[in-house]
C-alpha cells in the first residue's frame, strides 16, 4: 500500500469554497498553448486555489506534486516522481528508473530520459503541476530545465512558487515556450475583492467597505480574508498594516490572540507535522475534537488547506509562526518531547525524512540512529544514498563515534560517488565492528571496502591486505550468518583475488560460487554487481561459460528497472566477448549501441572499454582507419590517474604500432602499458601485458629478452589459468619461430596454440593479418585444427595468401569444380539445376574466363567467343550485362576484377579445382592429393572452341602425372 506521506505528497489540495476567478481561468486556457506555465506570487496570494479550482472546473486530467525541502536531495525528488508515474500509469510494469550515482555525470541526460518516459504515462491531454517549487530552492533548476525540454504535445507542465522563473528557464521567455502569471496577474481586482469579502460577511458590503479592504489588502487574497473577518467580527477592518508580509505578521498575530484554548492547541501541535491527520493531531493535542477544530479552520481559509486522506496542511508561513508560538509557551523539555512525539508519528506514516529531522532538532540521537540504521538500506536501494548521507552528517559526533554501522551506511552512501572518502569511512567502520565481534556488520564492511577500491579503479595493490583479511572470516562465521550475506562476501572476495591474485589455490571455489550466483542467483542487483567482473574471469579462462552467463546477465537486465547502467554494462561485456571469438561485426555492433546508450543516458563510466573493444577488434581484422578513430577517442579521455584505462589504451597503440611498422613506438607503449598496468595493481591482465612487450621487443630484434618474456608471460598466463594468455603466448611462440626458421618448434607452438583455441572458440590474436595468414596456411597443410581454423579464416575474413601459398582447402566464399564436371559452390552452398538455367549466360561467362587462364583476359577475346556474331557494341553491353549478373551471383564483386578493358577471376575469392590441380602436381608432397581433383576432362559438357585446348592440356598434365607418380611407385617398390 502507498504509504500516507506519499498520498499527501502526490495529491493536489481541496480548497474549500473557492471562488471561481474567471480572468484567470481565462488566461489559463489560453496558456495551454505553451508548454511550461509558472505561476508566482508571495505566500497567501492565492495560487494552488487558483490551479486546484481551475483544474477541478475544466476536468482536466492533472498530476499534483508537492515539492517539498525533502525535494533539494535530487534522488528524492525523482525517486517520487516515479511514484507518480505509477499512479499516472498503473498497469506500466516497468518502473522509472533510480537516480543510482552512476548517472550523477551525466544528470542532463537523465533528466531528459525521465522526463520523457514520464511524460508518455501521462494520458493526453494531461498536466504536471509542481507545487510549492521554491521549497526546492536552486537544486532542481537545471534539472527541470532539461526536463521541460521534453513536454510532448498535449501535455503542460505547472510550477507553482513565490519565486519568478531561475535564469535557467529564460530560453523558455525568449521562445515564447513559457506563460508566467505573477503576482500582476494574480493580484485581486476590486470586483474579486468584493465577492470572495462578501462570502465572509453576513451582510452585503458597501461600495466604500470594499473599496477600503481592496485598499489595504493590496490584492493579495489571505491578507482580504483576514480583513473581511475582521469586519465580520467586529464591523470593521483591523488597523493591520500595508504590505503582505506585514499583513501576515499582523494577522497572524491577530488571529492566534483570538483563537480558543483547545484550537490553539490543536493548531500549534499540528504544525510540528508537514500533514497532519485528524488521529496524529488528537494524540499530539491531546483534544478528541482535533478533526473538528481542523475542518473548522479549513473551512474558514485560516491559513490551513485539505488535503486527501483525510489531511490537512498548515501554511508553511503560519507553521513557523506557530512554533515560535509553541517554544515560548513549553519547557526546552516539554518541547523536546513534543517533537519525538511527532517524530514517533511521521515514523509510523512512513515520512523518514521528516522524522528523522525532527529527532535530530530535537536533540534525540538515538532517536535518530534507531531510524538511520533501519531504513538506511531501503533509502539506498532507492537511489536515495544523498539523504543517507545528510542524515548523519547532520547528528552530533558523539552518535557517530558510538555506533559504527553510521560509519557503514554513509562510506556505502559515498561509495560510488567519492570512493576514496568513502573508504575512510568504511576502513573505520570495518575496525569497530570486528572488534566489537559484530560479524555481520564485519563481513559487509570488508565487502564495501573491496567495492570501493573497485569503484575507484586507481590503484588495487591495497587489496592484497584485505585478501589477508579475508582469511579471518571462515566458514563458520559465513555459516552463522544469513546468505545473502554470504553472497556479498563471496563476490567480494572473488573480486579481490581475480584482480589481485589470481592464482590463488582457493580461486576456482570463489568462481564456482559466483558462476552460481550470476547463473541462479535471488538478488538480481548483486547477480548484475558482480556480472561484468566474472564476465572479464570467464572471458579469459571459460569462454563457453562466460557466453551462457552474459544471456543470464539479459535475462536479469530485463528484470531490473530501466537502468540505462545495466544496458551498457551488458553492451561492454559483450563486445568484449565478441573480440575474443574474433566476431567484428558484432564486436562492433555492440560497441555503437554501447556508445549511443551512453550518449542517450550521460553515462560514460563504460566509454573507455567500449572504445578499447573497437580499437582491438579493428587491429585484429586489420581495419587501420578504424582503429585510430577509436584510438584517438580513447586517448582524448584519458584521466591522469585511471591507470587500467590508461594500461588499456597503450596496449591498443602498441599492437597499432607494430601492425604498421613503427618498431620503437611499439616498444615504448608496451613499457607504458607494461607500468600503468602495475600501477594499476590489476594482476588479471599481466600476462597480456608480458606477450605485448614480448613481440615489440622480438621485432627490435631483442631475439634472447623477448624469448624470455614469452616464456615468463606463459608461466604466468598457466597458473593463473588464463586461457587465452596461453593460447596467445603459444601463438606469439608459433610466430616467432616461423620468423627464425624452425619450423618444428613453429609446428609444435602451433599445435598448443590452436588446440587451445579450438577447445575454447577463441580466435583473437596481436599479429599482422599476412603472418596469421601464413601461420593458418601452415596449419592446413599440416593437419592442425583445420575445422577450427576454417572457421577462424571466416570469421576474421582473411584473403588466402599468395596463391602458391594456399592450401586448397583455404576456405573461400567460392568454390568452381570443373574436372570432370561444373559445379558452383557460394559460401557452401551449390547452385542447383534450376539456377543454372536461369544463369546459363552469366555461367557460361566465367567458363570462358578460366578456360582462358582467368588472368587479365582481355575483353575482346571474350566478346569473340561469345558474341561472334554482334553488331556495333552489342557484344560489349552483352558483356558488361553478363559480368553483372555473375557479380551479383557470386555475391562479391570483388570476385572478378574488370578494368584496363581485361577481366581477371580474383584468387583472394575464388577456388578452382583445374588451379589446385596444375599447382600440387609440380610439388611431389601435394602430388597425390592434386590427381584427386581431376574427375574427368575439364568442363567436359562444353563443345566450344575455347574449352577444347585448355581440357587437352589439363589432360596430358594428368597422364603425365599419373605415370611419373607410378614410376615412382615402381622404384621405391623395387628398393
Amino acid at each position: 500500500m502507498e504509504s500516507q506521506v506519499n498520498i499527501n505528497k502526490l495529491s493536489a489540495p481541496r480548497p474549500h469554497r473557492a471562488y471561481p476567478r474567471t480572468r484567470l481561468f481565462e488566461q489559463l486556457d489560453a496558456a495551454r498553448t505553451t508548454p511550461l506555465i509558472w505561476v508566482s506570487a508571495s505566500a497567501g496570494s492565492g495560487k494552488t486555489s487558483l490551479i486546484a479550482s481551475w483544474l477541478k472546473a475544466r476536468g482536466h486530467n492533472a498530476n499534483w506534486y508537492q515539492v517539498d525541502e525533502g525535494d533539494t536531495d535530487i534522488a528524492t525528488f525523482f525517486y517520487h516522481l516515479g511514484l507518480l508515474c505509477k499512479r499516472a500509469a498503473p498497469r506500466r510494469k516497468q518502473p522509472m528508473p533510480l537516480l543510482i550515482p552512476e548517472y550523477l555525470t551525466g544528470l542532463q541526460a537523465f533528466s531528459r530520459n525521465f522526463f520523457r518516459e514520464l511524460f508518455k504515462r501521462i494520458k493526453a491531454p494531461g498536466i504536471l503541476v509542481l507545487d510549492n517549487y521554491q521549497d526546492a530552492r536552486l537544486s532542481l533548476h537545471e534539472i527541470l530545465q532539461a526536463g521541460c525540454n521534453e513536454i510532448p504535445e498535449g501535455i503542460n507542465v505547472i510550477v507553482i512558487s513565490r519565486n519568478n522563473p531561475a535564469p535557467a528557464f529564460a530560453r523558455f521567455q525568449a521562445n515564447g515556450a513559457l506563460t508566467l502569471l505573477d503576482w500582476e496577474q494574480l493580484r485581486l481586482t476590486q470586483e474579486e475583492t468584493c465577492a470572495i469579502a462578501n462570502r465572509h460577511v453576513d451582510h452585503p458590503l458597501g461600495d466604500i467597505e470594499v473599496q477600503a479592504l481592496y485598499t489595504q489588502s493590496d490584492g493579495w487574497v489571505a491578507g482580504l480574508v483576514l480583513l473581511a473577518k475582521q469586519v465580520a467580527r467586529f464591523g470593521k477592518p483591523g488597523p493591520g498594516p500595508a504590505g503582505s508580509q506585514a499583513l501576515f505578521d499582523y494577522f497572524a498575530a491577530e488571529l492566534y490572540d483570538r483563537l480558543d484554548h483547545d484550537t490553539r492547541q490543536v493548531l500549534t501541535r499540528s504544525a510540528l507535522l508537514p500533514t497532519v491527520s485528524p488521529a496524529a493531531a488528537c494524540i499530539l493535542s491531546g483534544r478528541l475534537q482535533a478533526e473538528s477544530i481542523l475542518k473548522g479552520l479549513c473551512h474558514h481559509n485560516t491559513f490551513t488547506a485539505r488535503l486527501p486522506g483525510p489531511a490537512y496542511k498548515v501554511l508553511p508561513q503560519f507553521r513557523i509562526f506557530l512554533e515560535h508560538c509553541l517554544r515560548k509557551e513549553l519547557s526546552a523539555a516539554e518541547f523536546a518531547s513534543l517533537q519525538r512525539r511527532a517524530a514517533e508519528l511521521l515514523e509510523a506514516e512512513g515520512n523518514i525524512d521528516a522524522a528523522v529531522e525532527r529527532r535530530i532538532r530535537a536533540d534525540d540521537g538515538e532517536g535518530a540512529v534507531t531510524l538511520i540504521v533501519a531504513h538506511a538500506r531501503r533509502y539506498l536501494a532507492q537511489g536515495r544514498a544523498g539523504a543517507v548521507v545528510a542524515w548523519i552528517a547532520a547528528l552530533p559526533a558523539v552518535h557517530v563515534a558510538q555506533n559504527p554501522w553510521l560509519g557503514y551506511w554513509r562510506g556505502l552512501g559515498e561509495l560510488a560517488s567519492d570512493p576514496r572518502a568513502a573508504r575512510v569511512q568504511l576502513e573505520d567502520a570495518y575496525a569497530r565492528l570486528k572488534a566489537r565481534e559484530d560479524r555481520a556488520g564485519q563481513v559487509l564492511a570488508w565487502c564495501a571496502v573491496v567495492d570501493s577500491y573497485v569503484y575507484e579503479w586507481r590503484c588495487l595493490a591495497p587489496l592484497d591486505h584485505w585478501i589477508d583479511e579475508a582469511a579471518e572470516i571462515d566458514a563458520a562465521i559465513l555459516d552463522a550468518l544469513p546468505a545473502v550475506i554470504g553472497d556479498d562476501f563471496a563476490c567480494g572476495l572473488f573480486k579481490a583475488l581475480i584482480l589481485r591474485q589470481p592464482e590463488h589455490p582457493l580461486i576456482g571455489r570463489w568462481a564456482q560460487r559466483v558462476r552460481d550466483i550470476v547463473l541462479f542467483g535471488d538478488d538480481l542487483q548483486l547477480r548484475f554487481r558482480i556480472g561484468p567482473l566474472y564476465l572479464q574471469y570467464a572471458g579469459v579462462n571459460d569462454l563457453k561459460g562466460a557466453a551462457i552467463a552474459l544471456e543470464a546477465l539479459r535475462t536479469v537486465g530485463r528484470q531490473i528497472d530501466g537502468c540505462n547502467v545495466i544496458g551498457l554494462s551488458l553492451e561492454a561485456m559483450a563486445a568484449g566477448l565478441a573480440q575474443i571469438v574474433g566476431d567484428h561485426e558484432a564486436a562492433m555492433a555492440h560497441v555503437d549501441e554501447g556508445l549511443a546508450q551512453a550518449e542517450r543516458s550521460g553515462i560514460h563510466i563504460w566509454d573507455q572499454p567500449l572504445m578499447g573493444h573497437a580499437a582491438m577488434s579493428a587491429l585484429s581484422r586489420g581495419e587501420r582507419g578504424l582503429a585510430e578513430e577509436y584510438l584517438a577517442r580513447m586517448k582524448d579521455s584519458l584521466v591522469a590517474d585511471r591507470y587500467m584505462d590508461l594500461s588499456t589504451y597503450y596496449f591498443a597503440a602498441a599492437w597499432h604500432a607494430l601492425l604498421f611498422a613503427d618498431v620503437q613506438t611499439a616498444l615504448r607503449y608496451a613499457r607504458l602499458n607494461g607500468e600503468f598496468l602495475a600501477k594499476s595493481g590489476v594482476r588479471l591482465y599481466a600476462p597480456f601485458a608480458g606477450l605485448m612487450l614480448a613481440q615489440a621487443e622480438f621485432e627490435s630484434a631483442a631475439v634472447d629478452s623477448a624469448k624470455q618474456k614469452v616464456e615468463d608471460a606463459l608461466n604466468l598466463a598457466e597458473r593463473d589459468n588464463n586461457q587465452l594468455g596461453v593460447y596467445l603466448g603459444w601463438l606469439l611462440k608459433a610466430y616467432m619461430a616461423r620468423q627464425l626458421g624452425d619450423k618444428a618448434d613453429c609446428l609444435k607452438a602451433l599445435r598448443q596454440a590452436l588446440s587451445l583455441a579450438a577447445a575454447e572458440g577463441m580466435a583473437l590474436h596481436c599479429l599482422p593479418r599476412p603472418v596469421i595468414k601464413a601461420l593458418y596456411a601452415l596449419a592446413l597443410e599440416n593437419g592442425i585444427e583445420s575445422d577450427y581454423v576454417r572457421g577462424a579464416i571466416r570469421k576474421l575474413k582473411l584473403a588466402p595468401p599468395e596463391p602458391q601459398h594456399t592450401p586448397d582447402d583455404w576456405p573461400l566464399l567460392i568454390r568452381i569444380y570443373t574436372l570432370g564436371r561444373f559445379s558452383l559452390l557460394i559460401d557452401g552452398v551449390v547452385l542447383d539445376e534450376t539456377q543454372k538455367k536461369k544463369q546459363a549466360k552469366p555461367l557460361t561467362l566465367l567458363k570462358t574466363l578460366i578456360a582462358m587462364g582467368a588472368r587479365d583476359v582481355r575483353e575482346e577475346q571474350l566478346q569473340e567467343a561469345l558474341w561472334p556474331d554482334a553488331e556495333g557494341d552489342a557484344a560489349h553491353r552483352a558483356l558488361i550485362t553478363n559480368l553483372q549478373r555473375l557479380r551479383k551471383l557470386l555475391g562479391d564483386a570483388a570476385a572478378i576484377d574488370y578494368g584496363n578493358g581485361c577481366l581477371s577471376l580474383s584468387r583472394r575469392h575464388c577456388w578452382v579445382d583445374a588451379w589446385a590441380f596444375e599447382r600440387g602436381i609440380t610439388d611431389e608432397r601435394m602430388q597425390v592429393e592434386a590427381i584427386t581433383h581431376y574427375r574427368g576432362g575439364f568442363l567436359s559438357g562444353e563443345d566450344a572452341a575455347w574449352a577444347l585446348a585448355p581440357r587437352e592440356r589439363l589432360r596430358r598434365k594428368f597422364n603425365r602425372a599419373v605415370l611419373a607418380r607410378g614410376e615412382r611407385l615402381e622404384t621405391s617398390d623395387a628398393c
